[in-house]
């Protein structure tokens, strides 16, 4: 029984509109296992065929099959058996979403279905189409590979079974041992260490009868093989029943052979997935492996929340979003937020995808792969990805698409061990180790000599020696058993009691009442944190301390408190700097001195009414523009302001939230989870002013204002990168208007602008940026344009194709992005203060009465971070500034500006004066340019310089720059540094240094988790370096000076002892 060739089957036409309700009256319900079976029988080449291609099908699924009409007879030799039984059955629509071909092979007939079913009879299924929105062809099976060495990408098929054997598994293996090669890799590692060599060999030459003493080094050396073996035992069968644990964990996956029967998910243990397996993760689990996001319970925007603590140590909220082509077309076939089970048709959808990704690397911040689906390429980024070791919060359940897999997995990729590093202590220990060894070598070859002269001169020895050996052989004998007796001047003990002492400064420092820190908000307390007890010595001998500025000396904790708009200043207030010189008696005085760095600078007092309510992280009044006053400004200053505060509430990444989700959308229920500080001070200011956020769905925005909510469709978006300092957006306005808002830094900013923007009023701006800046506010300027629609759809056709590209695409965006980042109209700018953390002043002032150098290291304009240092102390009455400022246009030529700048300051140091140097990026990178060519024994003339300098401020400079800058003082100068930050831009620097010291602050965890010790604010480092350092210094100094004396003095007595046995070697 079966289809004969050339048979085609499509659905029958409805002829009133509606489906017969009239139930069968056949003998057989439509159901029943007889009626299936006979249907099977019917079908089992075409089902065998597409089962082998990839789209196994549900035979419960399809209980009739309904020729046409016979209005529209089918071509071909008479019906099949299935086609006669059919005509005896009721009209009952039948639309399956599949075609192959039968009998299968090359240009064989397609068989058509239909597939959505209405009948009393039959369980009701959402009316949704079957037409899938994509153009499939047939599936193809596709040879997994794990990177074409011509396009660098690997490429598999969903639910391929030959996946499993392509990619690594899901099962990760964290220990370095096993039980077979436990023994030997361990002795291995140990035997590394020279000490261990040479007491092994003491060991050894103690049991030969030329030995004078009993053995007794092994038991002492075999007490310390022991104590590491059990040691790196109990660590590893730890990490084993971690890894047994994480490996066994359970997950549910969709099931690709559900036609054959069966559930549509099942449960798998993690060490089973494999790359191509599709995923349900539901809240509040972990992920086991790098997927693509397909869909989730949020029907309308396909988001999904995660946490990253496990990844970069930031315990906020994430967004990321579904591929949304596919999320769209699984909802179309049947998936809803209450029914999270897939389709028949959505899984034979997925099957068909193609992926090509990147190969597994390191790079948390960045993906680029495709979705093949048909003809159709759908690009997936960063934002779709979610990463093993992440949950899933605040979203019900998610489908993901495995990408990355066990070792392969970014996690896992990423979690390569820092640079290891030793204290100058134990290096100065080597450093005598080695020469104390030559020094009993020499002692060990004297006394040898002296016994053979002993021989030589009086033949006839003492009675105990018993008969001597030729003086050759006791010389060589003698001087090994001086070895023996000497070996005590190598203290065996010494490593042992060393890392006790270092155990015990770790504890101090973890248990210090005087570093603990208590969190105003929660109350939670947060101790200082020793990460290794390996570095404590150094600590005491610290030269340089390189820190950040943002959440390090400051709080990083925003307040949106002046603006300016049209030329024309918005806001009032004194910020911290302001106070500062006000208290020091330099408030209007040194504002106006001509040449001051705080000259512009606004140290008005606040004229806010006491009355007023601020929103959070806000700290800005304007008579003119708050509390709804912006309406009555005149045209056109109005509708400048309107489009400046549209700006901040639709050119950004955060999301709202109700804090109780019964009271609704009302302003005070809404809580905004950002990633960023400054963009939430932003929409807070905006909301303050009139305009509020009140939701994301999706690509949509609603902005309430003025009691009106307007929706604004987000359509492009260009991230935020190191290389253009700026990021910006598509958005469609709600009267249809196509317009490109830009944000970024200054300098960045005014080259993009067009002749048509008013001179006067980019002057007043950049004067009024000058003032911020002084200020020490953190400044942003604001800009738009409006698009063609003509010119944006050829530009959206470049994006999208740079979207999909797999090579390049990061240059092949940012070339988008300048496109469309250029001829800007100035829309503002906008100042935001962050204040300084308690306490930082007096923590500087100390470091540098103790002769330790502090470089501030940070991206801010030369003026805000020069008017910070001012504040903090850093910079100190009676210094004198030297700026070393090269413009952008200037780079990389620079050289000749640079020396003269660099000879001045040192003209200046030579006459006496107390200099503190500041720098900007372009003048930093013409130096190390130069550094670099001297090579690293030979100083170039900014670090003579700069080295001479108690002060150093380095700005506009990216984290590679910080850690250039770290590298090249530690290797020159052969000092001990202390990197300190909060953020993951200040990693590279963490690491760099001799000793990294992490802040827990606002940006999560990334820097502690990368440092050698964590404390919670910058006040607490005075503590760390002048009283834990000196005390861990001085402990460790008096330990290794009483061992080398202790035991050097009992060997020497042993030699001195040697006159009197005619240097035999007898005790």
């Amino acid at each position: 029984m079966g289809l004969d060739k050339g048979d085609k089957i499509d659905a029958a036409p409805e002829t009133d509109g509606a489906l017969s309700q009239t139930p069968p009256q056949h003998g057989r319900s439509l159901t029943s296992p007889s009626h299936f079976e006979e249907i099977k029988r019917a079908t089992t080449e075409p089902a065998r065929h597409s089962s082998e291609m990839g789209t196994p099908l549900d035979m419960d699924r399809i209980p009739v099959l309904v020729p046409r009409s016979s209005a529209s007879p089918m071509d071909g030799p008479e019906p099949s058996p299935l086609h006669k039984r059919s005509q005896s059955l009721p009209n009952i629509s039948v639309a399956i979403g599949f075609a192959f071909s039968y009998p299968p092979g090359p240009g064989a007939p397609e068989v058509q279905f239909s597939a959505q079913i209405s009948n009393p009879w039959i369980r009701e299924a959402p009316e949704q189409s079957s037409t899938s929105a994509f153009k499939l062809t047939d599936p193809v099976d596709v040879v997994p590979v794990r990177m074409d060495p011509a396009t660098q990408l690997r490429r598999f098929q969903v639910h391929s079974q030959k996946n499993k054997k392509a990619f690594a598994n899901n099962s990760v293996q964290t220990t370095k041992y096993t039980a077979w090669n436990f023994l030997f890799r361990n002795l291995y590692a140990q035997f590394r260490v020279l000490a261990n060599i040479y007491f092994l060999f003491i060991s050894i030459l103690q049991f030969l009868p030329v030995s004078s003493v009993s053995p007794t080094t092994w038991f002492p050396l075999t007490v310390v093989l022991l104590t590491n073996m059990v040691k790196e035992a109990c660590e590893d069968m730890n990490r084993a029943k971690l890894d047994h644990e994480v490996n066994g964990r359970t997950v549910q996956a969709l099931n690709p052979m559900v036609a054959q029967g069966g559930e549509r998910l099942v449960s798998e243990f993690w060490k089973n997935v494999y790359v191509g397996h599709v995923l349900f993760v539901k809240e509040d689990e972990a992920l086991p492996a790098d997927v693509i996001v397909l869909a989730t319970s949020d029907e309308k925007s396909g988001l999904a929340y995660i946490e990253t603590s496990q990844l970069d140590g930031e315990t906020n909220l994430k967004h990321r979003e579904s591929v949304q082509q596919v999320h769209q077309e699984l909802q179309r076939l049947g998936l809803s937020e209450g029914q999270h089970n897939l389709s028949i048709e959505g899984i034979r959808l997925l099957s068909q995808v193609v992926v090509e990704c990147e190969p597994p690397n390191d790079k948390l911040a960045t993906f680029n792969g495709v979705l093949n689906i048909g003809d159709t390429k759908v690009p997936v980024n960063n934002k779709q990805v979610l990463y093993r070791g992440c949950y899933l919060r605040n979203t019900q359940w998610i489908y993901g698409l495995v990408v990355y897999t066990g070792m392969d997995t970014k996690l896992m990729q990423s979690a390569n061990e820092t640079r290891i590093k030793s204290t100058s202590l134990d290096k100065l220990s080597n450093k005598y180790v080695i020469g104390i060894f030559w020094f009993l070598a020499i002692m060990c070859v004297l006394g040898g000599g002296l016994s053979a002269l002993f021989i030589i001169l009086n033949p006839r020895s003492p009675w105990y020696l018993m008969s001597p050996d030729p003086w050759q052989l006791e010389l060589c004998l003698n001087t090994l058993t001086f070895l023996i007796l000497l070996s005590y001047m190598i203290p065996i003990s010494l490593t042992v009691s060393a890392e006790i002492v270092k155990i015990g400064h770790a504890y101090f420092i973890d248990h210090d009442l005087a570093m603990c820190y208590t969190v105003p908000e929660s109350g939670d307390i947060v101790p200082a944190q020793a990460r290794t007890s390996n570095l404590g010595e150094d600590l005491g001998r610290v030269r340089y301390v390189f820190t950040d500025k943002t959440g390090t000396l400051t709080r990083n904790v925003m307040e949106f408190m002046k603006c300016s708009i049209g030329g024309c200043k918005y806001g009032s207030g004194m910020t911290e700097i302001g106070r500062a010189a006000v208290a020091n008696g330099q408030g209007h005085l040194f504002a106006s001195r001509p040449g001051s760095p705080l000259a512009g600078a606004d140290f008005t007092f606040d004229e806010r009414p006491p009355d007023a309510v601020l929103e959070p992280n806000t700290n800005f009044w304007d008579p003119q523009i708050s509390g709804g006053a912006w309406r009555d400004l005149p045209e056109p200053q109005r509708s400048r302001v309107r489009d400046f505060h549209v700006h901040l509430a639709v050119c950004h990444t955060l999301l709202a939230k109700l804090v109780e989700p019964t009271a609704g959308w009302v302003q005070n229920n809404v809580q905004y989870q950002a990633s960023s500080p400054d963009e939430l001070a932003l929409v807070y200011g905006a909301r303050g002013n009139g305009f509020w956020f009140m939701r994301r769905t999706g690509p949509q925005l609603e902005v309430m204002v003025e009691g009106e909510v307007l929706t604004y469709q987000v359509l492009n978006v260009c991230e935020f990168n190191s290389t253009r300092k700026r990021s910006s957006c598509v958005v469609r306005f709600p009267d249809g208007r196509l317009m490109a808002l830009v944000k970024g830094a200054d300098n960045v900013m005014y080259p993009q602008f067009t002749n048509d923007n008013d001179e006067e009023i980019l002057d007043k701006t950049r004067l009024h940026l000058q003032g911020y800046a002084n200020e020490g506010l953190r400044t942003l300027v604001l800009a738009q344009k409006e698009l063609d629609a003509e010119w944006y759809r050829q530009w959206n056709a470049t994006y999208v194709e740079a979207l999909t590209s797999m090579s390049n695409r990061e240059q092949q965006l940012d070339k988008c992005a300048v496109e469309l980042e250029r001829d800007l109209q100035l829309v503002g700018v906008t100042a935001i203060e962050d204040k300084l953390q308690e306490g930082v002043p007096d923590a500087l002032s100390a470091l540098l009465r103790a002769g330790i150098k502090v470089w501030m290291l940070t991206g801010d304009m030369v003026e805000t971070a020069v008017n910070i240092a001012t504040a903090c102390n850093l910079i100190q009455p009676g210094m004198r500034v030297q700026r070393i400022v090269v413009d952008e246009e200037f780079r990389g030529h620079c050289t000749d500006n640079l020396m003269e700048q660099l000879q001045e300051a040192k003209r200046a140091m030579d006459a006496g004066h107390d200099v503190a140097i500041v720098i900007n990026g372009v003048a930093l990178e013409g130096a190390l340019n130069d550094e670099e060519e001297k090579g690293m024994h030979e100083r170039g003339l900014f670090l003579q310089v700069a080295t001479r300098c108690r002060t150093v401020v380095c700005c506009r400079l990216f984290p590679a720059d910080k850690s250039q800058v770290v590298h090249l003082v530690r290797k020159k100068e052969k000092v001990i540094t202390v990197g300190i930050g909060d953020g993951a831009n200040d990693v590279p620097m963490i690491r760099d240094a001799n000793i990294g010291v992490g802040i827990s602050g606002q940006e999560g965890m990334q820097a502690v988790m990368s440092s050698d010790y964590a404390i919670a604010q910058f006040r607490f480092l005075t503590r760390l370096l002048l009283v834990h350092g000196r005390w861990n210094m001085q402990r460790l100094s008096i330990l290794i000076l009483y061992f080398f004396y202790k035991n050097c003095n009992i060997a020497l007595v042993s030699f001195w002892y040697g006159i009197y046995t005619e240097f035999s070697g007898v005790r």
